[in-house]
């Protein structure tokens, strides 16, 4: 797997003490300014930042730079994601992010202008199920049908709890009539691997005690510990989002880095959940807005796209007299996104 191409801008940035006014003046014909000058930047250390607009795998269009004093450097990305042609500093890092550019330089009093080309990552659409039929495409996913696997999770998987019809896939958690205690439900998964990429998912995710929604990425051998959960959900907190890394370490325990990120109720509406896996780093958004960004020791093995709803077990907590049912997980597209060679 190459690494994304990607599109060129070239930002100057002036760093002398009239710089404020300057960049008023230009910036009004772009955003609007205050007539208040901002305060003039420290020369020693100056923070450059580029701020370049346009959408992804698209041409970038404009771009607005502004300065601002620094207290430390950023770590260049070790993804690969950016180059950096030319910056006239003494010493300099570049931070690239998915449409904006961050650079920190040190510089002394001779320098007055720091040039840096950005390169932005360029992917390309390879895979994508918009649930435009009226069933689920069994071309593509595979639907498991059984117990969940785990003693403590109350979920058995049925093909009949996933269904496609108005422009999306819904899969539906009931009671199992068959057994009680037991919670009937659904999970997807592609039928191919996918080493790398940009993973998107849009989904309305159910809510209430003992609901488990999750989408994640899982290896060709399930015993191997790399695993990236894209988002998980537990439903009795329908606003807070969990991404994590789960990897294996030399004793043979399981170690994990995760983040919880508190947002909007995510049971009340749809939201795009996606993932950039690059070779050594991982990052996770929610509606394009960076919410974790870690390192990977491990995987670099091609890994299945899974949804699901699990009910039940140790983190979510068992249904109770609160929880309503039938709950819906509810997605409107899958797309998987690779580099452009």
């Amino acid at each position: 797997m190459r690494f994304p191409s990607l599109s060129h801008r070239s930002v100057s940035v002036f760093i002398p003490t009239a710089l404020s006014a300057f960049l008023c003046h230009a910036a009004m014909s772009l955003t609007g300014c205050s007539e208040a000058a901002p305060p003039a930047p420290d020369n020693t250390q100056a923070f450059i930042a580029g701020s370049v607009v346009g959408g992804l795998g698209g041409p970038i269009v404009n771009a607005r730079v502004t300065t601002v004093p620094a207290t430390k450097t950023v770590l260049t990305d070790p993804a690969g994601r950016f180059v950096i042609d030319s910056i006239d500093a003494i010493r300099y890092s570049i931070l690239i992010e998915r449409d904006s550019a961050r650079a920190r330089a040190e510089a002394d009093a001779s320098i007055d202008t720091a040039h840096v080309s950005v390169r932005l990552p360029i992917w390309r659409l390879t895979w994508s199920d918009e649930f435009t039929g009226d069933a689920v495409d069994v071309n593509i996913w595979h639907q498991p049908e059984g117990d969940a696997g785990a003693p403590d999770w109350a979920t058995r998987y049925r093909r009949h709890a996933a269904s496609v019809g108005e422009g999306r896939l819904r899969m539906t958690s009931t009671h199992d009539a068959i057994e009680p205690g037991k919670y009937s439900t659904a999970i997807l998964v592609t039928r191919e691997f996918y080493q790398y990429g940009r993973f998107e998912i849009r989904a309305k995710l159910p809510r209430g005690r003992g609901m488990w929604p999750a989408h994640w990425l899982w290896p060709l051998d399930k015993h191997s510990a790399p695993e990236l959960d894209i988002m998980e959900m537990v439903g009795h907190d329908p606003s807070m989002t969990y991404m994590t890394y789960h990897f294996g370490n030399p004793d043979g325990t399981r170690g994990k880095k995760s983040k919880a990120w508190r947002g909007f109720d995510r049971s009340a509406d749809y939201y795009t959940y996606s993932l950039e896996w690059y070779p050594g780093e991982a990052r996770w958004l929610i509606d394009d807005v960076e919410c974790f960004r870690t390192s990977l020791v491990q995987a670099d093995e091609p890994m299945n796209l899974i949804i699901c709803t699990a009910v039940g077990g140790d983190w979510p907590g068992d249904p109770d007299a609160t929880t309503v049912f039938p709950q819906f997980h509810d997605v409107e597209f899958v797309r998987i996104y690779h580099a452009v060679e």
